[in-house]
């Protein structure tokens, strides 16, 4: 066995709404493997999957909260972990007053001691999901990365999850494994290898005149001479944060985009084709969505809109709930994760057709090979 690969192997916890659980990840016939191991919990309705999986995360974003000294509301309730991980293993009995005490190899060893997991991904379809949310923040953002479709505030629209899936295929847009994962990812739904992404322009005045600093800052500072709304815009504020540079260098993009805009219909677009056979030329879309980003935020531009083919071409957004689903998880997991890491995915069969169902672990493991992961359903 290489090192470093984290391997979860017995979670013993006290019920809260159901009997007390023992459940052992990895049987003692069951060979080491550094390849991608997965393990399902399995049972009826109500009986307490999606919390179990839920608690595994908290356990483990309180473990790390204890050892950078960062805030986190705890596990107050008695549990048991055990895991392997660079060829130790270690066992983490917390009571329920959160007093925690750990072992390694049988050894009681300090909690600063205790080695984790890469990153603990959590992801879900589900509105309902028993996942926490978590904004992103300076202690655990890079540790903790909750990938299901509830948000913050606007929710679970279809827009919002267009706008996760389509930002994280552009930051990885340049990078050849992701891009040879997405091929794959395409061809287990059998969709073309070729994918359109394109940002819908609302404000067509910063494309039409001639732009400059001075009428790009009068739009924003002077919108009470266009409206007569009360409440200021959203996107003022997000002006107000720039810097005069920042200004400066959105002005430049816009005036450089003018003649690259598209027409579809009546709609005036901005459109990228993906490239997935020479990523390199994937590189004006990943550079360019630093300036779409703040565009975005300024209204300028509409949130990423993605395009797939089979027999013809459409938006994604009219893809079968199942296609939807899968592209949705494999893409958001495979942009996020780390050597290392344990992805938990909540009811991950939901809206899969049946021929799906039975070949989805196998895409799982041939989507994330190479990445030692523990996936835990």
């Amino acid at each position: 066995m290489k090192e470093e690969v984290f391997r979860l192997l017995n979670l013993k916890m006290k019920g809260e709404y159901w009997d007390s659980v023992d459940l052992d990840f990895l049987s003692d016939e069951q060979e080491w493997s550094d390849d991608v191991f997965t393990s399902l919990i399995i049972g009826a309705n109500g009986t307490g999957k999606s919390y179990v999986l839920s608690l595994i995360v908290d356990i483990f974003r309180d473990l790390q909260a204890t050892r950078t000294e960062s805030k986190f509301k705890g596990i107050k309730r008695s549990y048991t972990i055990t895991y392997q991980l660079n060829n130790n293993v270690f066992t983490i009995e917390n009571d329920s007053k959160n007093k925690k005490r750990a072992c390694r190899d049988h050894e009681e060893i300090t909690i600063s001691e205790v080695l984790l997991p890469k990153k603990i991904i959590a992801s879900s379809f589900m509105v309902t999901d028993k996942f926490t949310y978590a904004e992103s923040d300076m202690n655990q953002s890079k540790f903790y990365e909750y990938l299901g479709i509830r948000g913050a505030s606007t929710g679970t629209g279809t827009k919002t999850h267009l706008k996760k899936v389509g930002e994280n295929i552009i930051k990885s847009s340049t990078d050849p494994h992701f891009i040879n994962k997405l091929k794959f990812i395409l061809s287990f739904l059998d969709i073309k290898s070729k994918m359109t992404i394109y940002f819908e322009v609302r404000k067509r005045k910063f494309f039409n005149d001639d732009i400059n600093n001075r009428t790009f800052t009068d739009y924003f500072l002077n919108w009470r001479k266009r409206s007569d709304r009360i409440t200021e815009p959203f996107f003022v504020k997000h002006f107000n944060a720039l810097a005069e540079n920042e200004i400066s260098n959105l002005v430049d993009f816009l005036n450089r985009k003018e003649g690259s805009l598209s027409r579809i219909n009546n709609r005036l677009i901005l459109k990228y084709e993906l490239n997935l056979n020479e990523y390199e030329s994937n590189e004006e879309i990943r550079k360019d969505f630093e300036f779409i980003k703040k565009l975005m935020l300024l209204d300028v531009l509409s949130s990423p809109n993605i395009e797939i083919e089979k027999e013809t071409t459409f938006g994604l957004e009219y893809a079968s709930s199942g296609e939807y689903h899968f592209i949705f998880t494999m893409i958001n997991i495979l942009s996020n994760i780390e050597k290392n890491s344990l992805v938990l995915i909540d009811e991950p069969e939901m809206s899969l057709h049946p021929n799906w169902q039975v070949n989805y672990i196998g895409a799982i493991k041939k989507s994330f090979r190479d990445t030692h992961l523990a996936i835990l359903y």
